[in-house]
């Protein structure tokens, strides 16, 4: 007997990642890495250059902007395709 993961068919596989993600949990991200990011770059022209706290804080908003940068591709990946609304010239 096949395990669930192997028995899957081929089309299952091949689509994109994130595309069974729900829209409202793509939006709760984008929400907790634009905070992330938004605090860490608010409280960073107020830490001392040569303390731990700016490195903490530079860190921060690494970690914040590699995160919404990811949601943004997962929910690019799982977005259909803009149709093109020009219609295809033929001569």
């Amino acid at each position: 007997m096949r395990s669930p993961a192997t028995s899957r068919c081929a089309s299952e596989r091949e689509r994109p990642l994130g595309s069974e993600l729900d829209p409202q949990l793509l939006r709760g991200g984008f929400r907790i890495g634009f905070l992330i990011l938004a605090v860490a770059l608010v409280t960073l022209p107020f830490q001392p250059r040569d303390s731990a706290e700016f490195v903490v804080t530079v860190l921060a908003a690494i970690v914040g902007a590699a995160f919404v940068l990811g949601i943004a591709l997962v929910a690019r990946s799982a977005s259909p395709p803009i149709p093109d609304d020009k219609p295809s010239r033929k001569d």
